[in-house]
C-alpha cells in the first residue's frame, strides 16, 4: 500500500515566539542536538516504501503488537502520536517522504520506527500510512508526506513543545497534513485573542525576565520560571548559536528589537541574530532557553558541554557546576527496574558506541546527551571504584564511568525515574547498579523482550522456586545471567 503524495511540499510559515508559553522543551535535550533550518541536504527521489501487510486469517489468540500511530488530544486538537500518546512530528525538509534526518538530528527527533507488519489504531485511515526503509535499513512510519518522528523535549502524553521549532516542524494531523498554525486557534478564536491582547496593558505584552532561587542559587529565569543561559562562544555577545544548535537552546527573542518594559537597560539589551530577529543579551550574553528544561527552576542546561551556564541578575555566567553533578550516583527504581540514576534521582545511560569505554558523544550529540561530569577527576566519594571509575573526554573534563560505560543524562528526561531515552537509536540504554546495560530487543512476534548486556532474558519452566537454576547448561547453551550482563558459564553445581 505504497501511497506517498508527489506533490510539492509546503515550506513552513512565520518562525514562533519564544515566550511565555511552550518555552520548555523537554527533552530533549532535551535534545538535545536538533535538526533543522535551510543548511539541510536536498533530498533524493522518493525513498522505496514498505505497504502495510494484510490482516492474517482469524486465528487461535495471540498477542497483538500496540498499533504504531493512534489519535491522541493535544492544544492543536486531535493529531498522530504513538508510543506513551507522544506527539508525532514531520519536517518539511523531508522531501517525497524520504527522511533526511540523520545522526545529531534523529537523537533530538528520533524516527518512528516499526516492524514490517506495522499497523494503526482503529479510527485512522490506513490508506495515508506507508514506510518507508531508513538508511539504515530500518523501516520509519510515514503519514501522507511525511516521514514521523518523537522530539525528545516531549515527556508526556500532549506535549507539543517541538510544535514550529526551528519553522521546519511540525506536528502531524490525523488526515497525514502538517498543522502549521502555533496556536491551533480556528481564525474567529484568533481574531477574539488577538483583539483581547490588544487591550492588555503593553507592560503585560513584554516577555519580562525576573530572578528565581535554584540549586545554582539567584539565577534569571522567564516569566514561566524557566531559567535562561548563556554559551560561552558567543564572542563579544554575537549570538552564534543558530538552526540546529537553536533548536536545542532556543534563542529568547523579544518582537519590537527593544529591551522588555521595566527590565534595566544598564544589564539588559539586544541583538541581531542572523535572521534578523532580536535577541535578548544581559551583560555581554545572549539569553537563550535549554529544551531539556521542562518546569521552573530546572537547571538540566547547567555547564553542558562546559560551554552552557544559567545567568546571574547582574549579567554573568553561573560557573560553578550543577550541584546534581557533583553528588554522589545511587539507585533508582524505574519501570525498567533498579538502574544508576543521580542525586535527584535522573536516569543514567550508557552508550554502546562508547568501545573500551571511551566517550564518543561530543558536541550536538552531547547536547542531547550531557555527560555525567566530576569536577576534581575523582570517584566522587561513596561510591564502589571496583564498579565506578574516571574517564577523560577530548574537550579535557572528567567523566563518571560505570563498568565499562561513561555514563550520561538524556535531555528528554524531565523527572526521576523517567527513561524516555531507553532504546534510543538502539544505542542508548539504563545502567545497571553493576555497570551492565539493560537491553529491550525485538521479538519475532513484535513483543519486546528484556535483555541484559547482550543476552535476550528467559524463564527456564523447569524452575519452580525462587533459587531454582534448573536450566543451568541445559544442552551447553543455556546460562545463568549475571548482574552486569554475562554468562555464569560453570557448569551447575
Amino acid at each position: 500500500m505504497s501511497n506517498v503524495n508527489n506533490t510539492p511540499i509546503r515550506s513552513g510559515r512565520s518562525a514562533r515566539r519564544f515566550g511565555t508559553t511552550g518555552a520548555a522543551l523537554v527533552g530533549a535535550a532535551l535534545v538535545l542536538a536538533a535538526c533543522g533550518g535551510s543548511d539541510t541536504p536536498a533530498a533524493e527521489p522518493v525513498a522505496e516504501t514498505v505497504p502495510a501487510t494484510e490482516a492474517p486469517a482469524a486465528a487461535e489468540p495471540a498477542a497483538i503488537a500496540a498499533p504504531a500511530a493512534t489519535i491522541g488530544e493535544t492544544d492543536l486538537g486531535e493529531v498522530l502520536v504513538g508510543e506513551r500518546g507522544l506527539t508525532l512530528y514531520g519536517f518539511t525538509n523531508d522531501v517525497d517522504a524520504e527522511s533526511v534526518c540523520y545522526g545529531a538530528c534523529a537523537d533530538a527527533w528520533p524516527p518512528l520506527i516499526v516492524d514490517a507488519d506495522w499497523s494503526v489504531a482503529p479510527g485512522l485511515d490506513e490508506g495515508i500510512f506507508n514506510a518507508v526503509v531508513r538508511d539504515d535499513g530500518q523501516l520509519q512510519l510515514v503519514a501522507g508526506k511525511w516521514p514521523l518522528y518523537y522530539f525528545a523535549g516531549d515527556a508526556t502524553a500532549g506535549d507539543i513543545n517541538g510544535q514550529t521549532s526551528g519553522d521546519v516542524w511540525f506536528v502531524v494531523g490525523t488526515d497525514g497534513v502538517l498543522i502549521e498554525d502555533a496556536a491551533g486557534a480556528e481564525p474567529a478564536e484568533e481574531a477574539a485573542e488577538a483583539e483581547e491582547a490588544a487591550e492588555e496593558p503593553a507592560a503585560e505584552e513584554a516577555l519580562a525576565v525576573a530572578t528565581a532561587e535554584t540549586d545554582l542559587g539567584s539565577v534569571l529565569v522567564d516569566v514561566d520560571g524557566l531559567t535562561l543561559y548563556g554559551f560561552t562562544e558567543d564572542v563579544d555577545g554575537n549570538p552564534t548559536c543558530n538552526e540546529a544548535c537553536a533548536d536545542a537552546w532556543p534563542p529568547y527573542l523579544v518582537e519590537d528589537g527593544a529591551v522588555p518594559a521595566g527590565l534595566d537597560e544598564s544589564v539588559f539589551s539586544v541583538v541581531t541574530r542572523d535572521d534578523g530577529s532580536s535577541q535578548l543579551a544581559a551583560g555581554v550574553w545572549p539569553l537563550y532557553y535549554f529544551a531539556g528544561d521542562a518546569a521552573a527552576g530546572d537547571i538540566n542546561g547547567q555547564g553542558s558541554g562546559d560551554v552552557w551556564f544559567a545567568v546571574t541578575a547582574e549579567g554573568g555566567l553561573v560557573m560553578e557546576a550543577q550541584a546534581a553533578a557533583a553528588a554522589s550516583v545511587t539507585t533508582g527504581d524505574t519501570d525498567l527496574g533498579s538502574v544508576l540514576v543521580d542525586a535527584d534521582g535522573l536516569t543514567l545511560y550508557g552508550f554502546t558506541e562508547d568501545v573500551d569505554g571511551n566517550p564518543t558523544c561530543n558536541e550536538a550529540c552531547a547536547d542531547a546527551w550531557p555527560p555525567y561530569v566530576v569536577e576534581d577527576g575523582a570517584v566522587p566519594a561513596g561510591l564502589d571504584e571496583s564498579v565506578f571509575s574516571v574517564v577523560t573526554r577530548d574537550d579535557g573534563s572528567s567523566q563518571l564511568k560505570a563498568g565499562a560505560w561513561p555514563l550520561y543524562y538524556f535531555a528528554g528526561d524531565a523527572a526521576a525515574g523517567e527513561t524516555n531515552g531507553q532504546g534510543s537509536g538502539d544505542v542508548w540504554f539504563v545502567v545497571t547498579p553493576e555497570g551492565g546495560l539493560i537491553k529491550e530487543v525485538a521479538s519475532d512476534d513484535g513483543s519486546s523482550q528484556l535483555a541484559a548486556g547482550v543476552w535476550p532474558l528467559y524463564y527456564f519452566a523447569g524452575d519452580a522456586a525462587a533459587g531454582d537454576i534448573n536450566g543451568q547448561g541445559s544442552g551447553d547453551v543455556w546460562f545463568a545471567v549475571t548482574a552486569e550482563g554475562g554468562l555464569v558459564m560453570e557448569a551447575q553445581a
